[in-house]
């Protein structure tokens, strides 16, 4: 099934020169070479001298900004020719003028990036991503794939956690993934929450009708799961799949662990509405407590099919 997949044609590495953004590169060139894509690393030089600097360097401004620009051209040379020594790829490298939350956006979407890598550091990223909140406005406004990666890329991905809430970015997820990691052992992770329980119990429900009713919505959720599965491409010795019942923001943090996943893989459902850009609570937590690389596939419009709603 991997043939009809819709292939990754180019990357794109945003990178501040910073010791993060040198992981994200590093992964830039193992991803390319597993899918042969173009890989294009980008730097925003955001030049726009304060007017206190600009009154000082007068007429001097212009030449400083220039050989900011040439310094900063050949930094990215090199990042790309070791690049090319390590993995036998090639990469464009690419400087914007201007401030990263003013032109990567659009350049993105000129460039056609099927894939776009930043680093973080540590735990905490919200404060220390690729230029801080900037990076964080990209992730939320994201209408392609961001890969915000955490770790030293030493190693192809093995262990791959998926976030399933049975929605189009999930089955995009699914894509994606086979084409980035091949060789990964895929763990499926449904996480369910089962409605009008508090109500229930309010109600004066008793505990054995709520634990069959959160049993039977248990075993729904299990045969969904390897029907999407299925339909996704994925044959049974593909993936492993679980089901929980609870918290999934909790749950997804302990389920990483538990299995060792270098990558975790989260859709996020993008709607009309301003406030459909901004992350939603299970993938910001994730966001911001997880040490592992994470990968958010946006559905561009779809829907979730589940209370699950990174």
């Amino acid at each position: 099934e991997a043939s009809r997949m819709t292939p990754v044609n180019h990357m794109i590495a945003l990178t501040d020169f910073s010791p993060a953004a040198q992981n994200a590169i590093d992964r830039g060139f193992r991803l390319a070479k597993i899918t042969a894509a173009r890989y294009t690393l980008v730097h925003a030089l955001e030049q726009n001298f304060p007017v206190p600097l600009k009154d000082l360097l007068g007429t001097q401004a212009a030449a400083v900004q220039k050989k900011i620009a040439e310094e900063t051209q050949g930094s990215l040379l090199k990042i790309a020719q070791a690049g090319h020594e390590r993995h036998g790829v090639d990469a464009l490298v690419k400087l914007l003028a201007e401030d990263a939350a003013t032109e990567v956006p659009p350049f993105l979407a000129s460039a056609q990036a099927d894939l776009v890598l930043l680093g973080a550091q540590g735990a905490g990223m919200v404060q220390r991503l690729f230029v801080g909140s900037t990076a964080l406005r990209l992730i939320r406004q994201a209408d392609r794939p961001m890969l915000v990666v955490r770790q030293p890329a030493t190693a192809d991905y093995a262990n791959v956690l998926m976030t399933i809430d049975f929605s189009v970015a999930a089955k995009k997820s699914i894509e994606l993934t086979r084409l980035l990691a091949p060789k990964a052992k895929l763990i499926l992770l449904h996480v369910f929450e089962t409605p009008f329980e508090g109500k229930m119990q309010l109600a004066g429900v008793t505990d054995e009708t709520i634990n069959h009713y959160r049993k039977t919505a248990g075993e729904a959720a299990v045969k969904q799961l390897h029907q999407f599965a299925t339909a996704a491409g994925l044959s049974p010795s593909d993936y492993l799949g679980l089901v929980h019942y609870g918290d999934p923001r909790r749950i997804i943090l302990e389920e990483a662990q538990k299995q060792r996943a270098d990558l975790i893989v989260m859709g996020k459902h993008q709607g009309k509405t301003a406030e459909a850009f901004l992350l939603g609570s299970v993938t910001q937590r994730v966001l911001d407590q997880s040490e592992t690389d994470l990968l958010i596939v946006c559905d561009q419009g779809g829907s979730p099919g589940s209370p699950l709603t990174p």
